[in-house]
């Protein structure tokens, strides 16, 4: 009688499992027609199975792998990241201007400073004769 009751709690335990695989399965198929992000987190927390549940079962941690790893960059996580470019190249464009700018002034502030030199020197022997 103890093994009928064991092969009945083992059946229940393998029928469980197959149904979370599923649900899980499932779930990992709504989340990509969204194009959401694929994760062991966002599964977990979607679906009330625990991450080790996900990391354990060996189809489930290969699949939501190769959606991790190959997943590409939706279209409004690309565009974020070039308007954060553009906006990188014009203050950077800016700060070379500004540089320019600080380098006109020191060529500038060089000169005057020669010429003031050469205006000290006429004064100088000016007031000797």
């Amino acid at each position: 009688m103890t093994k009928r009751n064991t092969s009945a709690i083992v059946a229940m335990a393998k029928d469980k499992t197959s149904k979370k695989v599923e649900l899980v399965l499932l779930e990992i198929d709504k989340m990509k027609k969204k194009n959401e992000k694929v994760t062991f987190y966002s599964i977990s927390k979607k679906t009330g199975v625990s991450r080790s549940f996900l990391y354990n079962n060996q189809i489930l941690f290969n699949k939501i792998n190769s959606i991790r790893n190959n997943n590409p960059r939706s279209e409004d996580t690309i565009q974020t990241i070039v308007e954060a470019q553009k906006l990188k190249i014009t203050k950077l464009e800016k700060e070379v201007a500004e540089l320019k700018k600080n380098e006109n002034f020191k060529e500038r502030y060089e000169e005057l400073l020669a010429q003031n030199k050469e205006l000290k020197k006429q004064l100088e022997v000016s007031y000797t004769y």
